[in-house]
């Protein structure tokens, strides 16, 4: 359970900035899209026999390329796009990992599975974690140019295209890291709940990002609490007790505005 823990700290430090991008790009639904996708990604490396891990990130890109490229050339709105790939994904996902993979569990996919987090596991998802958040560092100015305005970004220099593939990248590596902690059905969970969370809360960017990070780890550490507790699977869990506090905020945030003017 502590590995679990330190796993879905380690993890929520990343999908804080994940997740505040999300939410200003208003890519909820896209971020969802790539989540369903994951479960056709698992399936693709137990039939090939690589990391699911690596299968998983490649699927996420692959869906975000081929939904560029159907925006790009049919006259469809996106969320009818998105939402067609992501049902499409999962749909696949599920085929497949019946008549290929019938020995596997599937509901450790789905809503997570806290006790299969290995020593080994823990130190991979640390070393994964440290270098995409030193990428994020390193991009942030650009991410945040394009999620502004695009066209502005072009004309800073900024290669959009590249940067719109990081984003992807990142988001499925996210993705990949989380499957065994929070589940398929919820991983989008983890990224837009405390981004919510901590919006009313910060004045900058950078805040949010920090304080989103801040409200992911206090539902992680909670809901796994929740989850020895009451013997629940940790992903919900994690989940309903990100909410809680999603709640929490919004219901304090107003009687703390009027002690302040006061």
């Amino acid at each position: 359970m502590l590995r679990a823990a330190f796993a879905g700290t380690l993890i929520a430090l990343l999908a804080g900035a994940m997740g505040s991008l999300i939410l200003w790009r208003r890519m909820a639904y896209y971020g969802d899209a790539l989540s369903h996708s994951a479960l056709l990604g698992v399936a693709i490396g137990v039939i090939a026999n690589v990391p699911t891990d690596i299968t998983i990130v490649l699927v996420c890109i692959a869906i975000a390329l081929l939904l560029s490229y159907l925006s790009q050339h049919f006259i469809l709105p996106n969320d009818a796009i998105i939402g067609v790939l992501a049902q499409t994904s999962l749909a696949l996902g599920l085929l497949a990992s019946a008549y290929f993979m019938p020995q596997i569990d599937l509901m450790s996919y789905l809503v997570g599975d806290v006790i299969t987090v290995s020593s080994a596991g823990l130190w991979k998802i640390f070393f994964i974690v440290v270098g995409c958040l030193v990428v994020v560092v390193w991009a942030w100015r650009s991410l945040l140019l394009i999620t502004l305005n695009e066209d502005f970004a072009r004309l800073q220099g900024v290669r959009v295209t590249m940067f719109n593939l990081l984003l992807t990248v990142l988001v499925g590596i996210v993705v990949a890291l989380a499957i065994r902690i929070i589940g398929i059905i919820m991983i989008i969970a983890l990224f837009i709940i405390p981004a919510v969370t901590a919006r009313p809360l910060s004045k900058t960017p950078e805040q949010m990002a920090v304080m989103a990070a801040a409200s992911g780890i206090i539902a992680v550490w909670a809901g796994l609490w929740l989850s020895l507790q009451l013997d629940t699977p940790a992903g919900p869990s994690i989940v309903l007790m990100a909410c809680v506090g999603l709640v929490l905020v919004y219901l304090l945030l107003p009687p703390l505005r009027r002690m302040r003017q006061q």
